[in-house]
């Protein structure tokens, strides 16, 4: 049973990934051309590492750094990206939205399944302080009906002066938000 959940989740983090690098729908524009110049993104929930390898091997002047909870998903990450041969511009660490490592991003990367048990006004407020003040932090919903008012609210009380739906596909809502 194990492996049927974890085959997947890794098929779930392939299809994200797809939808990351689909310009237009998940990569705003502006996102992609600081991506293109060199950026710093952070991505927190990066499972084995897919999308940021895909990201690194598109983006070959920015440096990805993926933060997840599970040991194996990280260790598994960092063999990916050995074979991928883009160990110099992608890193990762074990940890989670409330522990990850001290730098300053350009970009953040959440998913809402790596935002449990924080609020958003929560998760917002910590994202904010890893950010750059010229960063975007970019996190993706299902679509269920949420409030974007209330979720526009809820960032602002992080911290946050601007918040837009930046893309969608048939499941998810992409969000921007910067200081």
């Amino acid at each position: 049973m194990y492996q049927e959940i974890s085959t997947h989740i890794r098929e779930r983090a392939a299809k994200f990934a797809d939808a990351v690098l689909h310009p237009g729908v998940f990569l705003p524009n502006e996102i992609e051309e600081k991506l293109h110049a060199g950026a710093h993104l952070a991505e927190i929930g990066c499972g084995e590492g897919e999308s940021l390898i895909r990201l690194a091997q598109t983006y070959p002047k920015s440096f990805f750094s993926g933060i997840d909870p599970g040991y194996t998903s990280i260790i598994a990450a960092r063999r990916k990206a050995k074979e991928a041969r883009v160990t110099d511009q992608v890193s990762f660490l074990v940890g989670s939205l409330k522990s990850y490592f001290g730098e300053q991003y350009d970009i953040i990367t959440t998913r809402h399944e790596y935002l449990a048990p924080v609020t958003l006004a929560e998760a917002a407020a910590y994202v904010r302080e890893k950010l750059r003040e010229d960063g975007a932090w970019l996190f993706s919903l299902p679509l269920n009906g949420n409030s974007e008012k209330r979720l526009g609210e809820m960032v602002r009380q992080g911290g946050f002066t601007r918040f837009r739906r930046a893309g969608e596909n048939r499941f998810r809502a992409l969000y921007e938000a910067r200081p």
